[in-house]
């Protein structure tokens, strides 16, 4: 038995079970892709969900070499 039942093993189901897990919950998560997150990685171009400490612009797209034009008028 279970306590909670997550369906969809994107980022928020991810999240989801993750959490309850943490808070002692018996958790099954269902996805019917081959592997966990698997849509993540074909959004966006992989420039969507980013999060930095990196306060210098310039410094911080730098780890970006690939889309740094693309996101520096975003930050």
């Amino acid at each position: 038995m279970y306590d909670v039942l997550v369906i969809g093993g994107g980022p928020a189901g991810m999240m989801a079970a993750g959490r309850a897990g943490e808070l002692g919950a018996k958790v099954f998560l269902i996805e019917k892709n081959e592997r966990l997150g698997k849509k993540l990685s074909i959004t966006g171009g992989r420039r969507c969900n980013i999060t930095n400490d990196e306060r210098n612009t310039r410094l911080f797209l730098e780890n970006f070499p690939e889309s740094k034009q693309f996101l520096y008028s975003p930050f």
